[in-house]
């Protein structure tokens, strides 16, 4: 929304001019131009911009013929109000072709930055893609110092992913400098990019932009779509054997409850910020706006979801268990395990792996007593083959041949007499045979 008390000032300047333009014109055009005008004010000062904005189309309308429509003192104050008033309406149409008007006919007007960028926003909200991506190259070169350009650069990036030019846009991205006052707009343009790529289904190149940057997960606004970008990517790259990629991914998502708590802080900054924005510059309030919006609308989802936080957890245990990191997979195993809270597929999918981080530390008497009480607890689990194995694997490292065959051969050593060779299948399965002929 434009600022309200240099409005007043410019509508104020109208009333002046239609008085003075009109004194030779018949009483009632100039009364009722006036009293158009005194209405949009009053309209637009009492937020009812779609009342405004009629009215100023009245104006346009009824006295496109008159002096004063011509004069161009009247036009350079009265176009950009207009078009402000279209745009808060919902019109971004009329609001282009107000904005365009004023900012082709007035270039050195000291109006002309904010109007020139409120032109290309209303021509993106018209889905006029490139005539917007024009103007806001054209902004950006005109106003390099303005403050509306991390915005600016921001909108360009999201046109040039809508036109399938993500390389143009990551040119752009680390031009865009990390300030809160443009609400984190570096942050929200990387995810946003981040999220192209995904969607093209190229996770590595996503991946690469997520873990390039040091996100700062107690300031940026978009902590939801971070957390959700990472978790996506994660299951990506462990798909695909990136596990030092996938853990640091999975490091980014907060837990639910965490999350939850976040999100419902920075809507509060930011709508705290939204009510004392004295000073700033209307653009930024207005994207903030629609940020907050966003916000509440990834709240409500959050509020209705199930919590992920074990499912993640498991994760990032798999993930240190790949990459030679056991004793942070024990932990996280052992966690999950042992919690009565947690669900029960979830805690026998953790507890077989707690039997495998203590394999994989040579922790072998603990391992046993872990793949044990996992069999004592899932008897029927579609896990108990390979957890046998662990504990055949645990005896054979301590050299306990017969408890070993014992656990290789579930069925029990009569079955393997009566099952011939015909379950042989390797070299090692000979090896065994041999053994267990020695033991037997």
């Amino acid at each position: 929304m434009p600022r309200l008390p240099r409005l007043f000032f410019i509508l104020s300047f109208l009333f002046f001019s239609v008085a003075s333009t009109t004194s030779a014109a018949p009483r009632l055009s100039a009364e009722s131009l006036q009293t158009l005008l005194e209405e949009a004010t009053e309209s637009f000062a009492q937020g009812n911009f779609t009342a405004a904005a009629d009215r100023f189309a009245r104006i346009e309308t009824n006295f496109s013929e008159e002096d004063e429509l011509q004069d161009e003192s009247f036009l350079r104050r009265f176009l950009p109000v207009k078009g402000h008033a279209e745009f808060a309406a919902g019109r971004p149409i009329a609001a282009a072709e107000s904005f365009s008007r004023f900012v082709d006919r007035f270039p050195s007007d000291p109006q002309h930055a904010d109007a020139l960028y409120a032109l290309a926003l209303t021509l993106q909200e018209n889905g006029s893609i490139d005539p917007s991506l024009e103007r806001f190259e054209e902004f950006e070169k005109t106003y390099p110092h303005h403050p509306l350009k991390n915005l600016a650069e921001m909108q360009r990036i999201r046109l040039l992913l809508a036109l399938e030019k993500p390389e143009e846009a990551l040119g752009i991205v680390d031009s865009i400098s990390e300030n809160e006052k443009t609400n984190n707009a570096a942050d929200r343009a990387r995810l946003q990019i981040a999220r192209y790529f995904l969607k093209e289904e190229q996770p590595l190149r996503a991946a690469k932009i997520v873990l390039a940057h040091r996100w700062d997960l107690k300031r940026t606004p978009e902590i939801a779509s971070l957390s959700l970008t990472a978790f996506e990517l994660g299951d990506q790259l462990q798909t695909q054997n990136k596990f030092s990629g996938a853990l640091r991914l999975y490091r980014l998502v907060l837990p639910y409850e965490t999350l939850r708590a976040e999100l419902t802080e920075r809507i509060a900054e930011l709508t705290d910020r939204q009510t004392k924005r004295s000073g700033e510059h209307p653009f930024i309030g207005h994207d903030r706006g629609i940020l907050l919006g966003r916000l509440k609308q990834q709240q409500k989802h959050f509020n209705k979801s199930e919590d992920y936080t074990d499912s993640l957890l498991l994760r990032r245990g798999q993930m240190f268990l790949f990459i030679d990191r056991p004793h942070e997979a024990w932990l996280l195993f052992e966690q999950l395990a042992l919690d009565e809270n947690v669900s029960p597929q979830i805690r026998q999918d953790a507890h077989y792996r707690w039997a495998m981080a203590a394999s994989a530390l040579e922790e072998w008497e603990a391992a046993l007593a872990i793949a044990r009480y996992f069999l004592s607890e899932y008897p029927e689990s579609t896990l108990a083959p390979e957890t046998l194995s662990l504990i055949a694997q645990a005896h054979q490292e301590q050299r306990r041949y017969p408890a070993f065959l014992i656990h290789k051969i579930p069925a029990g050593c009569e079955a393997f007499k009566s099952c011939g060779f015909r379950h042989l299948t390797s070299k090692q399965d000979f090896k065994w045979l041999i053994l267990f002929s020695k033991i037997t």
